[in-house]
């Protein structure tokens, strides 16, 4: 019984720092001004494949308060209100829904993507999450994700002609860690 508690002591933080390695942080400090923690985590493609949209994500943290922020590239313009949504379909088909985090109305913007002679609809928006969704979408894969927006709904298959199938799916799984903990 000391051998194991032993080597749980001298192995810990061996553990810890190896997951603390997993998490890659756009930005990890204390904010100057509001002295409350701020993490952004690295942007990460979950959808990307022929045609569009391409999505992808990151997590926040500000204080006490959660995000996903969503990178959009889409061929067709969108914009986004209060009333907009983004839906997360997990393998075992709950739902997690996320509401649109910004007053007003934010549209994506027209921009040329210079070597691919291609123009496209992008921009970055913020979808508000609690922290139990957050513990529950790290419990399990997602299969789609529903944007619901201008009046539309695009619906993305992130297991079918999808070219980062695995990473999108488990985006989550892997990435919760980092804004909820020591990551």
């Amino acid at each position: 019984m000391k051998n194991i508690i032993f080597f749980f002591i001298v192995l810990s933080p061996f553990i810890l720092s190896a997951q603390k390695k997993d998490c890659k942080y756009e930005k990890n400090e204390i904010d100057e001004f509001e002295k409350i923690l701020v993490k952004v985590t690295k942007e990460e493609t979950v959808r990307k494949g022929i045609g569009y949209p391409v999505v992808r994500f990151a997590l926040a943290k500000v204080g006490d308060n959660y995000a996903v922020i969503m990178f959009l590239s889409n061929g067709k313009p969108l914009c986004f209100t209060s009333d907009s949504e983004l839906l997360l379909l997990k393998s075992n088909d709950e739902v997690v829904r996320l509401s649109f985090g910004q007053n007003g109305v934010e549209c994506l913007n027209l921009v040329y993507v210079p070597g691919a002679g291609i123009t496209q609809y992008t921009n970055q928006l913020k979808f508000l999450v609690s922290e139990t969704d957050l513990i529950s979408l790290q419990s399990d894969q997602i299969k789609k994700i529903r944007i619901v927006a201008s009046g539309e709904i695009i619906e993305v298959d992130l297991t079918k002609g999808n070219t980062t199938k695995e990473a999108g799916m488990t985006y989550f799984i892997r990435n919760v860690k980092c804004v909820l903990g020591g990551g």
